[in-house]
């Protein structure tokens, strides 16, 4: 599973809240699984750890956003793949 299949596994009779929290740990999931597919292990060893819920809920307040706006930060995070990693992995979309 890729970070574009997370939006679709999301269970959407969810409350947002909850559909962030599903789509923030498949995320995380994603990310740990492809590092264990890595064939340069010094390389996945040395990739930063992936960022904590915390984390990104405090970057969304930092940016103003409260309460469902949060969860829609949280979410869409989640389920978007970063454009620099792409271009640096020679991927299109």
């Amino acid at each position: 599973m890729g970070v574009p299949v997370i939006a679709g596994r999301i269970d959407s009779s969810l409350p947002l809240r909850e559909q962030a929290l599903q789509s923030f740990q498949m995320r995380n999931e994603v990310k740990l699984q492809a590092r264990t597919f890595m064939a340069d292990r010094a390389a996945a060893e040395a990739l930063p750890p992936p960022r904590t819920l915390q984390d990104v809920v405090r970057k969304a307040y930092q940016q103003g956003l409260r309460g469902d706006d949060v969860w829609n930060y949280v979410r869409g995070g989640a389920t978007r793949s970063d454009p620099n990693v792409d271009a640096a992995l020679g991927l299109t979309r």
